[in-house]
């Protein structure tokens, strides 16, 4: 059993972000955001909002300083 990790984190995220390197990217869209038309993986976390999302995630991993300005 992991602890400290929110519920909101579903086992598919965690390996996602578990796998990221420096220089990649994660998109929390909503609902309308086409998701399908841009990225390789689809995680829906339906029913939690963009910043519950953020809160659960930040927390797990260091934010990258690699790119000075992200856009």
């Amino acid at each position: 059993m992991l602890k400290g990790i929110s519920p909101i984190m579903s086992p598919d995220l965690l390996k996602i972000i578990m796998e990221m390197g420096h220089g990649d990217e994660i998109c929390i869209g909503d609902g309308n955001f086409p998701s399908a038309n841009y990225g390789r993986r689809l995680v829906r976390l339906d029913g939690h909002g963009g910043p519950d999302i953020l809160g659960a995630m930040l927390p797990l991993f260091p934010l990258d300083g690699f790119v000075p300005a992200p856009g």
